[in-house]
């Protein structure tokens, strides 16, 4: 099963990633389940997904 979802970023990460995606010769899409799989993967993803989360809705907060 596939699931679709939609998320926001700063345009400069989204350029960031984009680029690096055609750098690999992959979509964005492609690259960001990359990534999350290979985060995923990772010992101790709770505590550190955790930590960022929060900064990540710290920072957004800010931002917003």
């Amino acid at each position: 099963m596939v699931v679709q979802t939609t998320i926001r970023m700063p345009e400069e990460l989204h350029q960031k990633l984009k680029a690096e995606a055609e750098r690999r010769g992959l979509t964005l899409n492609a690259l960001l389940i990359h990534v999350l799989w290979k985060w995923s993967r990772r010992e101790g993803k709770m505590d550190f997904a955790d930590r960022d989360a929060k900064n990540l809705a710290d920072s957004g907060a800010k931002r917003g």
